[in-house]
């Protein structure tokens, strides 16, 4: 290969290569941006709604299985973050949803909380190991 022909070969490779890293660079700017400018955006309060609903019971010791069969149960969307006993939290940016049992188990009180635009933008900055599918790690 030419001298000439090395050059555009290394020369294409770091135009392709800055256009996939720009990708990466703009997206941090975009979920950063509310996150260092805070003060300029008007801050909304997030929207909280609450439910009760029948659990259907399950036969495991796991805490985590029980969590994924209530997250399935009531058809939440997003990761797992916190699963103790009685209180599981699940997380996705701009949504947050808590379920807390009731003492005999057989039902639950599901508190969700939708956030505005600005605290969606920290969500996806923030959030990293999501491990919630394809999209989620796109």
């Amino acid at each position: 290969m030419t001298r000439a022909g090395v050059y555009n070969v290394i020369r294409k490779t770091h135009l392709y290569a800055d256009l996939v890293l720009l990708v990466f660079v703009v997206m941090y700017f975009v979920t950063g941006y509310p996150i260092i400018h805070n003060q300029w955006f008007d801050a909304q309060d997030p929207v909280k709604t609450e439910r009760t609903v029948a659990i259907p019971s399950i036969e495991t010791d796991d805490i985590r299985e029980y969590s994924a069969h209530l997250q399935e149960h009531l058809e939440i969307r997003g990761k797992r973050t916190t699963a103790r006993e009685w209180h599981f939290e699940y997380f996705r940016p701009g949504i947050f949803h808590e379920v807390d049992l009731v003492a005999n188990g057989d039902s639950a009180r599901v508190v969700t909380q939708r956030f505005g635009w600005q605290r969606t933008m920290v969500g996806f900055h923030r959030m990293h190991n999501y491990g919630g599918g394809g999209i989620y790690e796109l």
